[in-house]
């Protein structure tokens, strides 16, 4: 399959692209820049990816998503931990969890089958104390981050639709003793 290249060049910045029409394509600027290409006006933001959405770009069916924030929050409340969500008055919680993991070999020939097997498993506890004398629960503490996108149709050079996404992810999760 022959793959075509297109070069835009802008008064207020250089930017090279490789069209493919079966993978997505991410555009490099250092600024965002609008270039006319055969009729149709193409709007690049700083780092964007462009989707195509035809099969050919000669179609000029194409959507691009930028990111137009992202928040990095620590030392946030997750939520609270299933089987400890409710208040308890008690001393101390323990978080634990295992996994088993385990190999079999078969052997077959003439004289008949031999099997050889191994296991291990790995554990891990952790215990929360918490003061007696007041109700508390667990919840989990860690990094945010929020991420909102903003995605452009296009068809025929033309806005078609604008969608906003947001997306929150965790990381770096940490259980912690609560009382409220």
């Amino acid at each position: 399959m022959k793959r075509s290249t297109k070069k835009f060049i802008t008064s207020s910045a250089t930017i090279f692209a490789l069209f493919t029409v079966l993978s997505p394509l991410t555009v490099f600027a250092d600024t965002s820049t609008t270039s006319q290409t055969g009729g149709a006006t193409i709007s690049l933001a700083q780092n964007s990816t462009i989707q195509p959405v035809s099969k050919s770009l000669f179609d000029y069916a194409y959507s691009y998503t930028t990111t137009v924030s992202k928040v990095v929050k620590n030392n946030q409340r997750i939520g609270y931990v299933k089987q400890f969500s409710i208040l308890h008055k008690v001393s101390s919680y323990t978080i634990g969890a295992s996994k088993e993991y385990s190999l079999t070999i078969s052997l077959g020939g003439e004289d008949g089958t031999v099997e050889v097997g191994t296991s291990y498993t790995s554990s891990y506890s952790e215990t929360l104390n918490a003061d007696y004398s007041k109700p508390s629960r667990v919840a989990m503490y860690g990094t945010t981050t929020t991420t909102k996108t903003k995605t452009e149709s296009y068809y025929g050079g033309r806005l078609v639709s604008t969608t906003y996404n947001t997306s929150t992810t965790a990381s770096k999760e940490y259980p912690v003793v609560v009382y409220n």
